[in-house]
């Protein structure tokens, strides 16, 4: 199945001699007033407006050469535009269709050896439909009426066996964005997810809440999410973000943090860890023979508290310890001893 979408009539007349400096405050509050429409919390817009972190994510992103490059959420583009100014080419995934129309129409979006395409699609959606084997077709921007269309899709791969991201026949293998808060977990679950049928590795570079950053990089991680995560990719923080570099600004300040997927793929088995880890935080101030003895009947009916209890007594772990004390390490090594039991 092949999907495209265009920008509507309505709003080509507004936005086709529209230009304005897009790390303006005002001006970005005047686009939206004189479109009829306004900043949408629930789509996360929160947009850059400081010219030097920009610079500073785009040298983070291309410390290699990589082209080409997925960007999610562009907004107004002022991530793409220094990344196509050092002769990349972005393919942007954007949900706001207002945004979407006024990319579209930019001239600048187009250098002498970068180019940008696009779509207007909820990154959610797109990921799950990329997974079933769906494909895109991203138009380019600045180049109104005469468009080319790029073919975006998993497919098989030409450097190494199993599949890979394709766009326009060449493989995509760094994905980045200035995340919105709301998504960031449903985005990195279906992300990786979709990625764990793909051979080779694959980066990522992503502006996320301070304290979502901490999650995924602490020794020992608050929740679930950063050991479930940390099981496919290594992970690191470049620099913080103040929220003062924002507009609207947010009420906590933002981390830009990166990962790289493990060469040799996962740790130990993403499903059973998941299972593991619903199982053990539960009710994390909880100890881990409480959460398991009430967890065990649906996530591993095959096994009793007792089994459990004495895998993970041979991987040093007491089941009076809680879930937030153990280490990602010690989730892996008892996911490990699991699969040893063939326990699924």
């Amino acid at each position: 199945m092949y999907t495209s979408s265009k920008p509507s009539n309505r709003n080509r007349s507004k936005l086709s001699s529209l230009s304005f400096p897009i790390y303006s405050a005002a001006s970005i509050q005047r686009f939206f007033h004189e479109n009829g429409k306004s900043i949408r919390k629930r789509w996360g817009q929160n947009f850059l407006i400081d010219p030097n972190i920009s610079r500073r994510i785009a040298d983070c992103i291309l410390r290699k050469e990589r082209n080409p490059l997925w960007e999610i959420g562009p907004g107004f583009g002022v991530l793409t535009e220094e990344i196509i100014s050092r002769g990349h080419t972005v393919y942007g995934v954007e949900i706001d269709p207002l945004l979407y129309s006024f990319l579209y129409k930019q001239p600048k979006l187009q250098e002498k050896n970068g180019k940008t395409f696009l779509l207007q699609k909820d990154i959610l959606s797109l990921i799950e439909k990329l997974s079933l084997r769906e494909s895109f077709f991203f138009e380019e921007a600045g180049r109104f009426p005469h468009q080319e269309k790029h073919l975006f899709h998993l497919s098989s791969s030409k450097k190494q066996k199993g599949l890979s991201l394709i766009a326009n026949g060449e493989e995509i293998e760094l994905v980045y964005s200035n995340l919105p808060y709301s998504i960031t977990s449903d985005f990195f679950v279906k992300l990786f997810r979709m990625f764990s049928s793909c051979s080779g590795t694959h980066e990522g570079v992503f502006l996320v809440q301070s304290e979502y950053a901490e999650r995924i990089l602490g020794i020992r991680p608050s929740s679930s999410i950063g050991v479930y995560l940390r099981n496919y990719a290594s992970w690191k923080k470049n620099f913080s973000v103040s929220s003062s570099c924002f507009y609207p600004k947010p009420k906590v300040n933002s981390s830009l943090i990166e990962y790289k997927s493990h060469l040799k793929g996962p740790i130990c088995s993403p499903l059973r860890l998941e299972k593991l880890l619903r199982l053990s935080f539960f009710a994390p101030r909880k100890k881990l023979r409480n959460n398991w003895k009430k967890g065990i009947p649906r996530h591993f009916p095959e096994i009793s508290l007792d089994f459990l209890l004495d895998i993970a007594s041979s991987e040093g772990i007491s089941g009076d310890s809680r879930a937030e004390e153990l280490s990602p390490e010690d989730f892996y090594a008892l996911c490990k001893s699991m699969e040893r039991y063939d326990l699924k």
